[in-house]
């Protein structure tokens, strides 16, 4: 069989839209209340333009999410690394972050694992599919084998040279999200050579470049076998020592840690791509957005992410600062409980008054101050696959009536409003809009990891309720798939998706048929079909695109722009990039 390799002159297939998964999910912003309705001034122009289909993060043209790009490659070695730069990150940082083999489909844990580790193809600002550890990646032509060749020279940060060996064991021994589905997936994993690997499948596997090569999973991040099985006697134990001191293959060192408030970072100044420009990176956790913002005025801070409200308008202000829309997926709404036909939520005509309550152009005004653009879709609309939907519009009147036509004229009471952590003023606004129809709750905040633990517990076995979010609850989210609208749907509306709270026969039967078939045009019509089925009937009620606002000082070496590049990311990088003035 001829090998088809994946380049910009070969991605036959897959550039066609397959699917795929990969959980990057971000968002967050400090727990400020939520002010009246004033007009606050207008930020610049957001990234993204307030229009029906917006570039988010993606770029425009689809065949650019499909290449393999050649990696940017500074032959300079002279450059010695100096200086500290500190990111004040909204969430809680995590030592679990800086191991792949454990790692969630989603992306902050990359804020942490970017720094230290590397794979074998990686996002890049040219592509989402860039050559990293690997130099040549070819599929054969009927999808049943891929071949994967390592650089010449690569070595981990103690020195220990990268080889097949490594690469099969990261692979073999991945246990993180997607590691069973891979694992079902592959016949056999065997060295060609010392820097040659080839996974041969049990069946076409056209999509295996979404699952290894982006954060779907952690299984091309390649760890040193031999330090990893020094650590203990079973995966456990090791795990438990790997986070406490891991050696990887990127473009920074491990330098230590104060658990779950910061770790620092020392540049690995034989890093394959390039000698990183600062010699210390460091990131701390600073989940309020007033302490993350004061961090950034007074320097303690030099980059922040999410920016929100009023707030951003101060730094926005703030001659000494940058900022940058950073714009990148939708929120939405979700329902646990919509399949219990004793649930307000099984009517579909109370999820559209819920979305016709909804004055979406004031949120992102007040929340964005303007930077984030209403959607009609939890897919971004740049994605290959996505449906181009117009947000509903306003009209509470119209909510009101169809609140009365199902039989709550008078509203109801349910258990929680869960926000997405760290989102709790845009949920106290939206909360307080579906008040005005009658629909009252509390709000259940939760950590992050508290979130996703019960996000990924599954639908009871009757599917007429969730595991993770029992009773009446609204449940919000936000995530960046990379690769195309086939990834949320396989993620968040099917019975077994990883973070789905939805379970509908019509979409499984579409995503059964999906799988079969390899016919580019029917593929895209059924992940369509499907989307149809869950916006008109309002399964998921988007929100806006989300512009995680990233804020620099003044100590930052050229404009915020610079550093949020990376495709289908909204992490500040690469990391080896960042330069001080």
């Amino acid at each position: 069989m001829s090998p088809t390799r994946y380049t910009k002159a070969g991605f036959r297939f897959i550039a066609i839209g397959l699917m795929l998964c990969t959980l990057l999910v971000f968002a967050g912003c400090g727990s400020d209340p939520a002010p009246e309705k004033s007009e606050p001034a207008k930020a610049p122009a957001a990234k993204a333009p307030a229009a029906k289909a917006p570039a988010a993060k993606a770029p425009a043209a689809k065949k650019s999410l499909f290449e393999i790009a050649d990696a940017n490659i500074d032959p300079d070695r002279s450059r010695v690394p100096a200086g500290k730069l500190t990111i004040g990150v909204h969430v809680t940082v995590s030592p679990d972050w800086m191991n792949p083999q454990t790692v969630t489909s989603s992306l902050m844990p990359y804020e942490l694992m970017w720094k230290v580790q590397d794979s074998m193809l990686k996002p890049s600002e040219q592509s989402v599919f860039t050559y990293a550890l690997a130099e040549s990646f070819d599929m054969t032509d009927d999808f049943m084998s891929v071949e994967m060749r390592l650089r010449d020279g690569v070595t981990f940060h103690d020195g220990s040279l990268i080889t097949s060996d490594d690469v099969i064991f990261s692979y073999e021994n991945y246990h993180g999200a997607n590691a069973a589905f891979l694992h079902d997936k592959t016949k056999t994993v065997e060295a060609v050579d010392e820097r040659t690997v080839r996974l041969t499948f049990n069946s076409p596997f056209p999509d295996f470049i979404f699952y290894y090569a982006t954060p779907a999973s952690g299984a091309g991040i390649i760890i040193p076998k031999d330090y990893y099985l020094s650590l203990g006697s079973d995966n456990a134990s090791r795990d438990e020592g790997y986070v406490a001191a891991p050696i990887g293959a990127g473009p920074y060192k491990f330098a230590g840690q104060e658990a779950g408030v910061q770790v620092e970072f020392e540049a690995y100044e034989d890093y394959w791509r390039k000698v990183p420009h600062v010699k210390t990176l460091i990131s701390r956790g600073i989940r309020e957005l007033p302490v993350r913002v004061a961090a950034l005025k007074t320097g303690e801070a030099d980059i922040v992410y999410f920016v929100t409200g009023e707030l951003l308008q101060s730094v926005i202000d703030d001659p000494n600062l940058g900022y940058d829309p950073n714009n990148s997926a939708p929120f939405w709404l979700m329902f646990p409980d919509r399949n219990d036909p004793e649930s307000p939520f099984n009517d579909a005509r109370v999820r559209k008054a819920i979305s016709l309550a909804m004055d979406r152009d004031w949120l992102s005004e007040q929340e964005t101050l303007g930077m984030a653009v209403p959607t009609g879709n939890f897919i971004p609309y740049s994605w290959p696959g996505a449906s181009q939907r117009d947000p509903d519009k306003y009209d509470v009147a119209e909510a009101k009536r169809l609140m009365a036509e199902s039989g709550y004229e008078d509203g109801f009471e349910i258990d929680w409003f869960t926000p997405f952590p760290a989102v709790e003023s845009l949920s106290l606004r939206i909360m307080d809009q579906l008040a005005e129809i009658g629909i009252k709750a509390e709000m259940q905040v939760m950590e992050r990891p508290i979130y996703y633990e019960k996000l990924r517990s599954g639908l009871e076995d009757d599917k007429m309720s969730h595991k993770g979010f029992p009773g009446r609850q609204i449940v919000m989210s936000i995530s960046v798939l990379a690769g195309s609208a086939a990834g949320y749907i396989d993620t968040f509306a099917t019975c077994d998706g990883n973070n789905s709270l939805i379970c509908d026969d019509r979409i499984e039967a579409l995503w059964s048929k999906y799988q079969e078939v390899y016919d580019p045009a029917e593929r895209t019509k059924l992940m369509l079909e499907a989307q149809d089925i869950l916006h008109e009937e309002h399964m998921m009620i988007p929100i806006y695109i989300n512009a995680f606002t990233m804020g620099v000082g003044s100590n930052i070496a050229g404009s915020a722009s610079d550093y949020t590049s990376v495709k289908m990311s909204v992490l500040a990088g690469p990391n080896e990039d960042f330069k001080l003035k």
